[in-house]
């Protein structure tokens, strides 16, 4: 919880802050470019707010965008996955039956518009560490609910799909 600050390397001294808003709680973030891409979201108990996707200016720490997700999910715990152009994040339930399914988002990366969502088919909660792997213009992302999944990177469809793996 509390404000994303950004220090100058050389100094140390804080070079920008960006504040969040109550009960927001910052996930991983991925740096591309001159861009900061971070998710936040809602973690208390019970919250269903939906989780917000944020580019900042790596230099100033200035909002470029935001983009609010889906009611009833958080973030899964892994840094954005900036790739051609887009921001690839991956959510899960908040709590059982706080949202039908989970997904996995592209977020045009100049602008924060959704570029696709693809249904991930996990109805139940479940936090991964691991990013989306993206390769050979697929990207590849396990779910809560065990199974494996590869989507067109550029489009969301799903190629396939395998089941039963642990979590």
């Amino acid at each position: 919880y509390g404000p994303l600050i950004g220090l100058d390397l050389a100094t140390g001294k804080q070079r920008w802050r960006f504040e969040l808003a109550s009960g927001q709680a910052a996930e991983y973030g991925t740096i591309a470019g001159d861009s900061l891409f971070i998710g936040a979201s809602f973690t208390s108990e019970g919250a269903v707010d939906p989780p917000v996707v944020y580019a900042l200016d790596l230099a100033t720490g200035r909002q470029r965008w935001r983009t609010v997700l889906d009611r009833g999910t958080d973030l899964q715990w892994a840094a954005p996955v900036a790739h051609g152009g887009q921001v690839l994040v991956a959510d899960t339930l908040s709590h059982e039956g706080s949202a039908p399914t989970s997904h996995l988002h592209a977020l045009d990366a100049g602008t924060g518009r959704v570029r696709w969502k693809a249904d991930l088919h996990a109805d139940q909660q479940g936090f991964f560490a691991e990013p989306p792997v993206v390769a050979g213009g697929l990207v590849y992302v396990a779910t809560a609910s065990r199974r494996l999944l590869a989507l067109e990177v550029d489009s969301g469809r799903e190629v396939w799909r395998a089941s039963g793996f642990p979590v």
